[in-house]
C-alpha cells in the first residue's frame, strides 16, 4: 500500500470558538421538571451513543453547508469544538432558542436536558480517561461561559455548570475582562494561543462570552522519511495544477 500525503508531521492542534453576546440577555434556566427527571434510571450509554450521533449528523450538515457557502475554498474546522460551544448555549437557552438549538443539535431523542448533560458529562469523562500526559496522543478540551455579573443565572444552571460558568464585570471593567479571557484561553491551549481577543472586542455591553478551546497533539505511528520526497503533481482544481513536495511512505497499514 503507497500512501503519498502533502501534510508534514502532525503539529499540535489547536481549536478554539469564541462566541460573544451583546445587547441581549441570557437567562440561564434549566428545564421545568428537570430535577425530578434527574432521579429517573437513565441508560447513560445509549444516551451517550444518541448524543454522538446527533454530533455526527451535525458535523455532516455543516460540512456541506460550508461547502455550499463557499465551494472554491480550502476548508479547516472543528465540528467538535462547535457543537460543544452549541450545546453549552442549550443548556442556559429557553423558548424560541431553545427549541432551535435543540433542533440543530439533533437532541430531540431526549426527554429533558438533564438526560443530554448526563450523556455530555459522561463522554467528557470517558474522553479525558482515554489520553494523559504520558500518551503519545495527547487531547484535552475546555468549556467556558463568561456570564456578565448583570445576567441573573439560575442556581440550577450554576450547581450542574460549578467548574464552567465565572461571573465577570463586563460593564466597570470590559478591557480587564478581555485580558482575564485571554489568559484563560492561554491556558487552555497550553500557551500555543495568545492574545485571541482584541482590545475593544469585548465591551461594557457584553453580556456574555461563551469558549470552547481543543488541545490535539500527536505523532505518525509511520513516518515519513524526508529523503524520501519529491515534486509531484498536486490537483488545485479541475483545470488547475501545479508541481508540489509531496511525501511518501510504503508498507501495511490497519485502520
Amino acid at each position: 500500500m503507497k500512501i503519498s500525503n502533502h501534510l508534514g508531521t502532525v503539529a499540535p492542534l489547536l481549536l478554539l470558538t469564541l462566541l460573544i453576546v451583546s445587547h441581549h440577555g441570557t437567562n440561564g434556566q434549566c428545564s421545568p421538571g428537570d430535577e425530578k427527571r434527574a432521579e429517573k434510571a437513565t441508560d447513560l450509554e445509549q444516551s451517550r451513543s444518541r448524543l454522538y450521533k446527533g454530533e455526527s449528523i451535525f458535523t455532516l450538515r455543516l460540512l456541506d453547508a460550508i461547502n455550499t457557502a463557499t465551494p472554491n475554498e480550502n476548508l479547516f474546522f472543528s465540528p467538535y469544538s462547535l457543537y460543544n460551544v452549541l450545546l453549552m448555549m442549550y443548556f442556559g437557552a429557553r423558548d424560541t432558542t431553545e427549541k432551535l438549538l435543540r433542533t440543530s443539535l439533533n437532541l430531540q431523542w431526549a426527554d429533558s436536558k438533564t438526560t443530554v448533560y448526563e450523556a455530555y458529562d459522561t463522554a467528557r469523562k470517558s474522553l479525558r480517561g482515554r489520553f494523559s500526559e504520558s500518551n503519545a496522543v495527547g487531547f484535552s478540551s475546555a468549556d467556558k461561559l463568561f456570564f456578565g455579573r448583570q445576567i441573573p443565572v439560575s442556581t440550577c444552571v450554576q450547581q450542574k455548570f460549578a467548574d464552567t460558568i465565572e461571573l465577570l464585570d463586563y460593564q466597570a471593567q470590559p478591557e480587564e475582562q478581555r485580558e482575564y479571557i485571554n489568559r484563560w484561553v492561554e491556558n487552555a491551549t497550553r500557551g500555543q494561543i495568545k492574545d485571541l481577543l482584541e482590545p475593544g472586542a469585548i465591551t461594557r455591553n457584553t453580556k456574555l462570552a461563551v469558549a470552547n478551546a481543543a488541545y490535539f497533539k500527536g505523532t505518525w505511528q509511520t513516518k515519513f522519511k524526508a529523503a524520501e520526497t519529491n515534486k509531484e503533481i498536486f490537483y488545485v482544481s479541475a483545470d488547475q495544477q501545479k508541481f508540489v513536495d509531496m511525501m511518501h511512505v510504503e508498507g501495511t497499514f490497519s485502520h
